[in-house]
């Protein structure tokens, strides 16, 4: 089902195991409620996700990996159409405590043909990358500071669904564009992981 690399190890399952037994059975079926809506929608808003990093002691680079990781096992088990049995098998082989790993099954068992159902949904109708136009720009803030130069990215996305095509340009600084080619690198390895 899902690949039991040395880095989901490390990263994900230690931070799955250290939340508490009596909260984690509550955030996997809110994050399985969410899966279950028809348009992708966060599950948690910004004051949540707040309020979860002080309940469950995280911070919140380790809670945004604990919501990836936990919608990566549910995502991949709905994508392989994984039994609730093999599921329990490769959560065991990826080092998941047990008391996690039967929270996972059970939410599984309970809304797994939902989510199935939600993703068959939403991946019917997806939006495609068609093309990707790019520039460099810098801008000089003052006359007083012309020496100092704010060097950004300009990336215009060609979106194409079944009906029309939708242009949309995001401004990026360096920051930005790092974080952007971070997130693109967790896509990768994810994809990968389905292989």
């Amino acid at each position: 089902m899902f690949s039991v690399s040395s880095s989901f190890r490390a990263n994900r399952v230690g931070i799955i195991n250290s939340v508490d037994n009596s909260k984690f059975p509550l955030l996997v079926t809110r994050l399985a409620h969410g899966m279950q809506v028809s348009e992708k929608t966060e599950v948690f808003s910004q004051d949540e996700l707040i309020k979860l990093e002080s309940s469950l002691g995280l911070e919140e680079t380790d809670l945004k990996i604990l919501l990836d990781s936990i919608n990566l096992i549910l995502t991949q088990a709905a994508l392989t159409g994984t039994n609730s049995e093999s599921l329990k098998e490769q959560l065991e082989v990826a080092g998941v405590e047990n008391e996690k790993s039967a929270a996972i099954i059970e939410v599984w068992h309970n809304s797994g043909k939902q989510i199935i159902e939600s993703l068959k949904l939403r991946l019917s109708k997806p939006q495609q990358l068609d093309d990707i136009h790019w520039s460099l720009g810098a801008s000089i803030s003052s006359k007083s500071q012309a020496e100092q130069k704010s060097p950004h990215a300009i990336l215009q996305f060609t979106m194409k669904n079944q009906k029309d095509s939708e242009a949309i340009t995001v401004q990026m600084n360096h920051e930005q564009l790092f974080s952007l080619h971070q997130s693109l690198q967790s896509i990768q390895d994810k994809l990968d992981s389905l292989k």
